[in-house]
């Protein structure tokens, strides 16, 4: 799931409106690539604040009920994955 949330929409960081920041979010995601199954645009960002989002990029693994099982600051690359998702990713997709 990919999580958006922007500044620009409170008065005291600029002026865009939400219509603005949505397009500019599918622009980028059509120019890079869209990784996820699903994309939330968080306009006042009580999910972001509810999961305890921190800064960008941040991954989460979430388990079968919605638990999140590990939380990454930081890059995702290959290293990462292997070190520290992988293990728990194989032990949770097993139960």
């Amino acid at each position: 799931v990919g999580l958006y949330y922007e500044q620009d929409i409170d008065p005291d960081f600029g002026v865009k409106t939400r219509a603005q920041i949505q397009s500019e979010i599918t622009d980028m995601l059509m120019r890079l690539g869209n990784p996820y199954q699903y994309n939330i645009y968080d306009e006042k960002r009580s999910t972001s604040m509810d999961l305890g989002v921190t800064g960008a990029p941040e991954t989460f693994l979430l388990d079968r009920k919605g638990i999140v099982r590990l939380h990454h600051i930081g890059d995702l690359n290959e290293r990462v994955w292997q070190g520290k998702f992988a293990p728990l990713y194989q032990q949770l997709a097993g139960e």
